[in-house]
């Protein structure tokens, strides 16, 4: 069987003029941080490490504190694509969606996606995050789609400014096979809170970090993730109640999106 790691310099669509780019010809997976040298200092940004190539997504909406990704698609090689989304408040919360479709023959592949906002206010004492992962394989034969461990220990993982926030959450593999001819689960990684001491960062993002693999013949894999990470500040103020309505706004529209793509696949 014909086996490919994706190359995909020099054989990209992009579907949203203006919005993706490719931003330096190559990234390292393999890298705890693919983007120790390429993060912005600051935001909001989004920047994607796809089988080792770079990408930069830079344009945003903006309403007052909060900024909004629409959703984008990247064709890639071979007739695999992401697709992605993000609200992003900088009182502050991240909330994103991400889809990655593979057919048969492509990976193990890795991807790592940055998401990165500006932080206002403090000082925040806790953090918290929660994920969702559905993976779906189609096809006419016997085929195999794989999630499995990224570049950090976690799917998800949060930082204030270079601190890892102590929030990651999802580990192991999640697998889904034909027959019958389409097939699904969800690996839904648990949400996880910490407390520390009080900071005042300049910056909160969230990463997703993970591979996927596509096997057999004439078959299809999506892996369609959403996550949101928060900084809140327990014992020192209250949160604004803008900030609570706006995190709920953005929870729907980044639902709403990856709800909406599950339902085309």
């Amino acid at each position: 069987m014909k086996r490919f790691r994706m190359s995909i310099i020099g054989a990209i669509a992009l579907l949203a003029p203006a919005v993706a780019y490719a931003g330096a010809p190559v990234c390292d997976n393999s890298a705890p941080n693919p983007f120790a040298n390429l993060t912005p200092r600051s935001g909001p940004a989004v920047l994607i490490c796809a089988g080792g190539t770079f990408f930069s997504f830079t344009n945003f909406s903006t309403d007052g504190k909060l900024r909004i990704l629409p959703g984008t698609k990247l064709n890639l090689a071979g007739g695999a694509s992401i697709s992605l989304s993000a609200t992003f408040n900088s009182d502050p919360f991240i909330s994103f969606a991400f889809q990655s479709i593979l057919p048969s023959g492509f990976g193990p592949l890795p991807f790592d996606a940055l998401f990165l906002t500006p932080v206002v206010g403090g000082p925040y004492d806790n953090a918290t995050s929660v994920g969702a992962l559905g993976l779906t394989e189609t096809g006419v034969g016997a085929t195999t789609g794989t999630v499995s461990q990224g570049s950090l220990p976690n799917y998800i993982t949060g930082f204030a400014d270079a601190t890892d926030l102590n929030v990651g959450t999802g580990t192991g593999t999640c697998s889904v096979s034909t027959p019958p001819a389409s097939s699904s689960t969800t690996c839904n990684p648990p949400g996880k809170s910490n407390n520390f001491a009080p900071i005042t960062p300049s910056n909160l993002s969230a990463r997703l970090s993970y591979k996927q693999n596509s096997t057999g013949v004439e078959g299809i894999s999506t892996a369609s993730w959403s996550g949101t990470v928060t900084l809140n500040a327990v014992t020192t103020t209250a949160p604004e109640p803008t900030t609570v309505a706006l995190m709920f706004v953005g929870l729907a529209i980044v639902g709403g999106a990856g709800y909406r793509r599950n339902r085309h696949v």
